[in-house]
Formats: structure tokens, sequence, C-alpha cells
């Protein structure tokens, strides 16, 4: 499928109905979007890749309206259930019962001006994520269905309060998978600066939202930061895949007297250099340009010792079959880190493998501090900020795992 084709208005109304395998449908009635090949019984009409097509359960009953994709595993991305049209309302009313979420519900303004204002399946847009950083939105798309629908999307964020700017990070991976234009750059109103400064629980944060990593600011730890802040505030803390600030800085912010930040990334340190100044925590922030797994062990061999240490490392594993190794890594680190925190000291470990389960993450917990010679005792289990929320029906979007334990 050309990159033209990919980027025409999608139709509306649905132009084939594909009928499910028996016992295939129970997912898709419980909302999970995902219609895969093997689960398809039959096709009536004719629908090209990018038209809207309706899906029914073995018995003819209709379960919604999706978006086909001939060339797929998956072959429709359900966007609706019911019968009805995908048309820019619909996307325009998700994309305000999202944002109220945000505002309304969760109050998000009084806290922070950075958030999610649109995370996928947990807000009914299947491949669609914005994150908000002042007046300016980042949007991402991760599929040929939201791609089409860029448009619509860009229309909807600049309608909310206060949006300036929509701008799009590419997604060239998935653009590749699914055929369509990896995008990026300004999709509506004005262009962001090179740099906007960002303020989260009291904590500023410069943030690059057209190079930084993923959208410019990793929004979901924002509970766990806060949480971590506050049992570090008065110690030592060592802060590996420190990133641009995050744990650290928000312990330095606190009160923390001293933070060593443990970062691979120059660029990544550099920025947190600079967070650390607008937070006039400069001379309590050191830095250590270095491969986090490397820096712990050598931490271990020179006998350090930290009151409080985090441990966010990307992530570790893209598939099942890639778990058997990541435990390992995650153990290893974990064991070290465990080593490394003083007595009555503290650890808040995470994990944003989305095929790592809450429990194996546990276990690997408890089997590396027995490797440590210690013992965790656990004070929050958590996962991603409210702002990114998920559905029973995809259990998948549960992705981050976050343990905060007090090291005995």
């Amino acid at each position: 499928m050309s990159d033209a084709d990919a980027a025409s208005m999608p139709t509306g109304e649905p132009v084939g109905r594909v009928t499910l395998v028996e016992g295939r449908a129970r997912p898709l009635w419980a909302g999970h979007p995902l219609v895969y090949a093997g689960a398809i019984a039959s096709v009536d009409g004719t629908p090209s890749t990018g038209d809207a097509v309706a899906v029914a359960d073995s018995d003819g009953r209709l379960i919604g309206v999706g978006v086909w994709h001939a060339e797929a595993v998956v072959r429709v991305r359900l966007l609706r259930s019911g019968a009805g049209v995908l048309d820019q309302e619909l996307i325009g009313r998700r994309v305000r019962r999202a944002a109220a979420l945000r505002t309304d519900v969760l109050k998000l303004p009084a806290r922070t001006d950075a958030w999610r204002l649109v995370h996928g399946d947990g807000d009914g847009l299947n491949g669609a994520v914005a994150d908000r950083f002042g007046a300016y939105v980042v949007l991402q798309v991760t599929t040929l269905a939201a791609a089409q629908r860029r448009p619509w999307l860009a229309a909807a964020l600049m309608d909310e309060d206060g949006v300036e700017g929509v701008w799009e990070r590419p997604s060239p991976r998935f653009a590749t998978a699914e055929g369509f234009h990896a995008g990026g750059g300004r999709l509506a109103g004005t262009e962001p600066p090179e740099e906007i400064e960002i303020v989260e629980d009291g904590v500023r944060y410069g943030v690059d939202l057209r190079k930084g990593q993923k959208t410019g600011h990793f929004l979901d730890q924002r509970d766990n930061r806060r949480r971590f802040a506050e049992v570090a505030s008065a110690g030592r803390v060592l802060d590996l895949f420190a990133g641009t600030g995050g744990f650290g800085l928000a312990a330095a912010v606190a009160g923390a007297t001293s933070v060593l930040a443990v970062d691979v990334s120059a660029r990544a340190l550099a920025r947190l250099t600079s967070n650390a100044a607008r937070n006039d925590a400069t001379e309590r922030v050191a830095l250590r340009e270095e491969d986090a797994f490397s820096a712990v062990r050598a931490l271990t061999e020179e006998k350090g010792r930290f009151d409080a240490v985090s441990v966010d490392p990307p992530r570790m594993a893209s598939s099942r079959g890639e778990l058997k190794g990541a435990l390992r890594g995650y153990r290893d680190l974990n064991a070290h880190a465990i080593s490394l925190v003083t007595p009555g000291g503290f650890l808040a470990t995470s994990s944003c493998t989305g095929a790592l389960t809450e429990d194996a993450f546990l276990r690997m917990l408890r089997d590396a501090a027995l490797r440590a010679r210690r013992r965790l005792q656990v004070l929050h289990v958590s996962g991603q900020a409210p702002d990114h929320p998920w559905l029973t029906a995809v259990p998948e979007g549960r992705y981050l795992k976050h343990v905060l334990a007090r090291v005995v």
C-alpha cells in the first residue's frame, strides 16, 4: 500500500462485514479491539485496506465497527461497539472524554502542566497517543487506522482549552509494518519551541518535544516519582537509568542531601544538568555517564552505600520468548541495587516490559533480595499513572510495574 493511499481520508460507513469463527468473539464482546486473521470465518463485500467494516460473531450478532487491513495479522481494529460510522465526530467525542478525565476527574492541572491526554485503547483510540505539555500536544500514531485519522485527531486536540499547536513524533517502525506514512512535524497550530519548561509536583523540567525520548518526558512515572521523593528526601540517592532527571531530581527537590545520576546517554545527562540548575540543585547532583548495568556492579565493588536507590530500566523484552533472558537481567540488576541500600533504606524499582507480569516481577524481586542476602518490606505496588488508563479487556495495557520497598 502506498503512502498516498495510507494518508487518504477514510470512509466512515462500513463497506463490508466480517464474521468470526465460533468461539472467537468473547474478547471482542468484552472490549478488546483486535481481530486477528485466524479468528475470521468469512468476509462479505470487498473492503480495501483502510475501509470501515462491521464485525459480527458466528451467530451474526453485530459486535462493532473497525478498520480493515488486508495484509496485516491484525485484520480489523475495532473503533466502536455496535452500529455506526467512523467519522470525525466519533474521534472528537473520544478526545473530549479523555481530556475531561484528566482535568475534571484526575484534576491534573492542579499538580502539573504535563499529562497524557489520550492513551490508545484505554481511551478508545487504538493506535493513538497524545501527551500535553503546556500549550502543546505531541501526537504519535502506531496503526494505519490512527494514521488515517491524523487530521481529525489534530483538530480535536486543537479544540482543547489553551492548546496552541499539535506536533507529531514519527513512528517509522510501525509505519513500515502497517503501510502508512511515518509522519512527523507540525500537524496543526504553531510549532513548539526547541525546549519548553514544565512543572510536575513542584519540580521543573526542560523538555524537548521534537527529539526527546518518547514524546519528551516519561509521564507514566509521575506518581511513583512523588512517592520516591517522599522517602528519599533526607538522604543519599542513587538514580540508575536517570534519563533527564526523573526520580533523582524529584528527590533532590524534596531535600535529598546528594544524588548520583547514572545514564549511558550523554545527551540525557546534559538535559539533567540543565534541569538540576532549574531547580537550584546543581551542587547536590553528580553525574556518571556509564551503562547502568556496569555502574551498579562497579558501585558494589566500591562498597557504595545509598539511603535510596531508583532502578528504572528501558524495556528489556519485546516478546514472551525473550522473557527468560530479561528476567536474568532484572534479577542481577536489582540484586546489586539492593546490596547498595543502607539498612532501613529504600528501593524503587520498575519494569516497562509489557510481557512481564506483576507476579513474575515480584518473584524476581524475591530472588534478587535472596541473592543480596537482604529482605524487602514492600510498601507500595503500582503501575503507570492514571492518565495512562487500561481496560480490563486489554490487560496488556498495564505495561508498567513499580515497587517501592524498604530494605532490611
